[in-house]
């Protein structure tokens, strides 16, 4: 991102990126721990359920008082896993699964992304012009389920209407504090590549 506002102008007005990236790396961090431990924890209670489970269907009025039900013995051997009769609620229980697991890592990492364009925003600058970016881990979060959504539901055909969802989303939280003297700028001296401009664009690289 340095690299582009540094090589960004406007006329003969240079952008320039004074940010560093050690100032994200907490919510990095904090990030990739929520994707790791929300599927742990969600194991561990699957786990606990079960087993209370177990133990409850072990215990008979008569041994209530004179055993401690033990665990089972785990002898399992893959080649019998196609021979596994699952209970009717086994499938949607791992569909429930898998989506509080993906549902969690997605919310864990927009805050980090929330972080890491609010840094972009306020360590760029154009002359005396200066940005702010007003972007939760939250809204960043809504926004970005309902945009999967729009994709998944329409295998895809929504693509360009979540292009132009997301540039108005940001557009509409980004500020401008100060301003540029629209005077003073002249017309960019410098020469333009010669070589390569179509070839990016039919590419679609920018995007």
């Amino acid at each position: 991102f340095r690299y582009k506002m540094n090589n960004t102008w406007l006329g003969d007005r240079q952008f320039s990126f004074s940010g560093s990236s050690g100032s994200v790396y907490p919510h990095f961090f904090a990030a990739w721990g929520m994707v790791f431990l929300i599927p742990i924890a969600v194991f561990v209670v699957i786990g606990i359920a079960v087993e209370i489970g177990n133990v409850a269907d072990s215990i008979t009025p008569k041994s209530f008082i004179t055993t401690i039900p033990t665990a089972p013995e785990f002898d399992f051997d893959f080649e019998d896993f196609e021979d596994l009769d699952l209970p009717a609620w086994a499938g949607g229980t791992i569909a429930a699964v898998i989506g509080v697991v993906f549902l969690g890592g997605l919310f864990a990492w927009q805050f980090y992304r929330a972080a890491e364009m609010r840094l972009f925003a306020r360590a760029t600058r154009l002359d005396r012009l200066a940005f702010a970016l007003d972007l939760s881990g939250f809204a960043l979060f809504r926004f970005s389920l309902v945009n999967f959504l729009i994709i998944l539901l329409t295998f895809g055909l929504g693509i360009p209407w979540v292009v132009h969802r997301t540039a108005r989303f940001y557009a509409g939280r980004l500020r401008t504090v100060g301003a540029v003297d629209g005077r003073g700028v002249g017309q960019n001296r410098f020469a333009g590549p010669d070589t390569g401009e179509g070839l990016a664009d039919a590419f679609d690289v920018g995007f």
